[in-house]
């Protein structure tokens, strides 16, 4: 089984109990500057939560009036 830590090291692109690929995530809540998102695995059946946090934003197209 993989910590907190080794599942975050992994990117969370494993079970962390046991190491399928083959998960499925719920919808993403936004909250407070960041998220989170139920995920279960298709092979053991286990479910967690996944944690995000913001880290910034990227490709800002200003569209304002320009006064």
């Amino acid at each position: 089984m993989l910590t907190s830590r080794e599942y975050e090291e992994k990117r969370g692109c494993y079970c962390p109990v046991c190491g399928s690929e083959d998960m499925e995530g719920e919808r993403v809540e936004s909250h407070d500057g960041g998220a989170s998102q139920e995920v279960t695995c298709n092979s053991c059946g286990s479910s967690w939560t996944d944690l995000y946090s913001l880290s910034g934003y990227v490709g800002l197209e200003d569209n304002s009036p320009s006064t």
